[in-house]
């Protein structure tokens, strides 16, 4: 709204200290209109004090398998909101209202705040000659920032192991190679570029960066360094700048808004000069680049895949090659929803996932046996990385038939390799992994085993006492024996003890 003062002057655009000032005195009420469920009990717990109408009907949210659905607001809905003060919505709901309705239909709206960061729709509806008289927000909180962040990550993780194929070998019961060991790169070992560093991309480069990785950073315009450390290695701004910034990415994330400056910027031959065929992942906009441009720069090998949460056109076409194409990962624009009362930490009772790290030994086998697994009421999901007769199958697949455990995430087996007749591989609440979680590739220095390994043989050289003869055969390769110290003294502060 910046840019408009005289307009807004003329039409009595309050401002937001006026409108927490009008608040404080009176008693207001607050209508949600939002295809997000409990959204209305959640803000009526927050704020005691205030009245908080559900104006959302039925049918108009998300269906029983949290598919969202949409629908033109009834003449009913539209009184409601024609009446509305303070007004929590989707952007749907705003815009639709603005297109059919006009401004001045909301004659009684003071503040309205839209659920989503993205409020293209809303803008494209504004012009400096549409100025709403109300104040429009948008939510920027730290837990939509968190949710995103975690979908990148997680994306990155499953593409890098993947998951997506190994997922494929275990439902086709397709046993070729799959007690072979995979190799994959660890994040430590991988460069992401985060386009847009506002509170969101902060927070990813903050995860991502704490899992090691080498974050490059690219922004409209010049920024102060010390407002990205630590979390950005390296800073581009503009288009001046986006051909350096894509160079050495593995990763491509776009977070950025659409805007006049963005669309297209991922367009036409600019990803040629990637020169590391960076994977795109796109929680930003669509329309950063066409679907033409994107499947270009598949087949031209710039990019070597993409995963994808928005799109171009939305709904995506039935007739897009999108759908069927190789290298494409495709979510549903669901990358920041997240469900409702998702509290609980305490185990078992509301534990929302077991990962289980314990070693072998006779006290850790069968511990999460059926008498155990009963007990977690928030059925959590099973993530077993430690060893598989934590459990026996037969009490894992009762565990997952009586609703104990909602589903079960597995690297490990209670036998190895896994019986072709194990119900395991068939099982729609079951991912299977081929015990290959740590089995990383790329440069040796980097690999886990190699680093434990070097931090104990100088932890072996130390403690090991010098012997007369040593000054001797310095450099000659050879090891003097007698009086060092036993392989069971030896212990780096990275290994369990």
């Amino acid at each position: 709204m910046r840019g408009h003062a005289s307009k807004c002057a003329s039409i009595n655009t309050p401002t937001l200290s006026s409108v927490r000032k009008m608040m404080e005195r009176t008693k207001h009420t607050v209508h949600v209109f939002s295809i997000i469920p409990g959204l209305a009990d959640a803000l009526s717990k927050s704020l005691p004090d205030t009245t908080v109408v559900n104006a959302r009907s039925h049918g108009f949210g998300f269906n029983d398998y949290y598919k969202k659905t949409e629908r033109y607001l009834t003449d009913e809905e539209l009184n409601l909101l024609s009446e509305t003060e303070i007004l929590l919505c989707d952007p749907q709901t705003l815009t639709q209202v603005l297109v059919r309705k006009g401004f001045y239909f909301l004659a009684n709206l003071r503040w309205a705040h839209v659920t989503t960061a993205g409020v293209d729709g809303v803008m494209k509806v504004l012009s400096p000659e549409k100025e709403p008289p109300f104040i429009l927000t948008r939510s920027t909180s730290d837990g939509l920032a968190l949710m995103l962040a975690e979908y990148v990550v997680g994306q990155i993780v499953c593409h890098e192991r993947g998951w997506m194929d190994t997922h494929m070998k275990q439902i086709n019961k397709d046993y070729r190679g799959w007690q072979t060991f995979h190799t994959f790169r660890s994040l430590s070992q991988l460069t992401v570029g985060v386009m847009g560093l506002g509170k969101i991309g902060l927070t990813t480069a903050k995860a991502l960066k704490g899992f090691g990785c080498r974050v490059h950073g690219l922004v409209r315009t010049p920024r102060s360094r010390s407002s990205i450390e630590p979390f950005v290695d390296q800073l581009w701004h503009g288009r001046e700048g986006l051909a350096y910034f894509l160079k050495d990415c593995d990763y491509l994330v776009n977070l950025l808004p659409s805007t006049p400056l963005t669309r297209g910027l991922l367009g036409d031959t600019v990803l040629s000069g990637a020169s590391r065929r960076p994977v795109l992942v796109n929680v930003g906009r669509g329309d950063i680049i066409s679907e033409a441009d994107l499947l270009k720069a598949l087949e031209e090998g710039w990019l070597s895949a993409a995963v994808l949460d928005c799109y171009e056109k939305e709904p995506v076409p039935e007739e897009s090659l999108l759908w069927a194409h190789p290298r494409v990962v495709m979510t549903p624009h669901n990358s920041s929803i997240v469900k409702e009362d998702a509290g609980g930490s305490c185990f078992p009772k509301d534990c929302h996932y077991l990962v289980k790290l314990l070693p072998f030994t006779r006290l850790t086998r069968g511990l999460h046996g059926d008498a155990v697994l009963r007990r977690a009421s928030s059925r959590p999901v099973l993530v077993n990385v430690g060893s598989g007769d934590i459990f026996s199958e037969a009490d894992l697949l009762k565990a997952l038939e009586e609703g104990w455990l909602s589903a079960a995430v597995l690297d490990c087996y209670e036998k190895e390799p896994v019986p072709e007749e194990s119900l395991l591989w068939t099982h729609i609440r079951i991912l299977m992994t081929p015990h290959n979680s740590c089995t990383n590739s790329g440069d040796y220095k980097c690999h886990p085993i190699v680093r434990e390994f070097i931090a104990s043989f100088e932890n072996y050289l130390a403690s090991r006492p010098h012997h007369r003869g040593d000054s001797d055969c310095e450099g000659s390769g050879e090891v003097t024996g007698g009086g060092g110290a036993r392989t069971d003294e030896v212990t780096s502060p990275d290994i369990p003890t």
